[in-house]
């Protein structure tokens, strides 16, 4: 019986995470755009999550590095920002291998005469078929479906990420690196030093 509930207790609780995560999309579907936006620091909130992702990594023996700078400041919802760094970085650790190596930066970046604040996440996991880099963005995708029940999740992640750096103005990269891995690159506008 223990066994039973065992199990219950633990479909009931990705059933829970899967529910969130539609409301989460669905939300992000009805707006344009960020009510009453605030400052937010990139670098600070990539700072603040380190901890709790540091010690999921840990679990498999991952290792991640970091290389913040100052400066990375934008307008927008700490939360959502927050999620969809989040999802990058929990994807980045599902997905690499055991020992993998996860490397998160953050940077200001001229692009195009345009100053922008960057997230990018850098991993040494599979990569994804370059046919399928854009695809992974889509609700419920996931790439590597013969693996699909290896790794926890539900395809939402990226999805909200992508969501998220567009109601922000924002985009996301997804590029395989030369050397094997993946780079995921949020940017968005750059907002002047907070006060």
């Amino acid at each position: 019986m223990r066994e039973h509930l065992g199990r219950i207790e633990s479909e009931a609780q990705r059933l829970n995470e899967l529910i969130g995560q539609i409301l989460s999309l669905s939300y992000l579907d009805t707006i344009q755009e960020v009510e009453l936006p605030e400052h937010v620091s990139l670098s600070e909130l990539v700072v603040d999550l380190l901890p709790d992702v540091q010690y999921e990594a840990a679990q498999s023996s991952c290792v991640i590095t970091t290389k913040i700078a100052p400066g990375c400041n934008v307008r927008g919802d700490a939360e959502l920002l927050r999620s969809a760094v989040e999802n990058i970085m929990r994807n980045a650790i599902r997905y690499v291998p055991d020992s993998g190596l996860i490397h998160v930066e953050t940077a200001p970046v001229e692009k195009e005469g345009r100053m922008l604040s960057v997230v990018r996440i850098s991993d040494n996991g599979p990569g994804i078929p370059d046919g399928e880099l854009m695809s992974v963005l889509k609700p419920f995708y996931r790439a590597n479906k013969s693996r699909y029940w290896q790794h926890s999740g539900f395809g939402i992640g990226l999805a909200i990420a992508n969501r998220a750096a567009g109601v922000h103005g924002g985009t996301i990269d997804i590029r395989n690196r030369p050397e094997g891995g993946l780079t995921v690159e949020m940017c968005f506008p750059h907002t002047l030093e907070m006060a």
